[in-house]
């Protein structure tokens, strides 16, 4: 049996995922950004560990403690975007995309690398690939997949 961290299991990609290792009894660790999602993971994927954690605020992502030692893979799933122009959106909107899309992942990665490390396990981080190009229409997904060594 695996264990795998994973965010965005909420909605999406992100549950499919959470769905299927669940189903093969896989152990799953599920960030939720919010008690009541929590309690929906909880329900959902009954035996599973939820942290809770917005990642819109790398400052919580910092503060987690409980991680289990050994992480079989973190999947980097949860995501935000904003395709209006540049010029018109809000900075705080702006800022949050940021967090939730880069600086969080980055400090949940650094929280996680030494169990990953452990397993010689995988980052796995699923992005669109709307940010390739400058078509706003472009809604296709890409995945990046970094394997933790030493």
């Amino acid at each position: 049996m695996s264990t795998h961290l994973v965010t965005g299991a909420g909605s999406g990609i992100g549950a499919v995922l959470a769905d299927r290792l669940h189903a093969r009894g896989d152990t799953l660790v599920l960030l939720a950004r919010s008690s009541e999602r929590a309690a929906e993971l909880e329900t959902r994927y009954p035996g599973s560990q939820v942290v809770v954690a917005d990642l819109a605020d790398p400052d919580q992502v910092a503060a987690i403690t409980g991680l289990p030692d050994e992480l079989d893979s973190v999947h980097h799933v949860a995501g935000v975007v904003d395709l209006a122009p540049v010029a018109d959106q809000d900075p705080a909107l702006l800022r949050a995309q940021v967090d939730v899309n880069l600086v969080s992942p980055a400090v949940l990665t650094r929280l996680c690398l030494p169990a990953v490390r452990r397993t010689r396990g995988t980052f796995v981080f699923v992005n669109s690939s709307a940010g390739l190009s400058a078509s706003a229409s472009d809604r296709g997904m890409g995945v990046a997949v970094m394997t933790s060594t030493s």
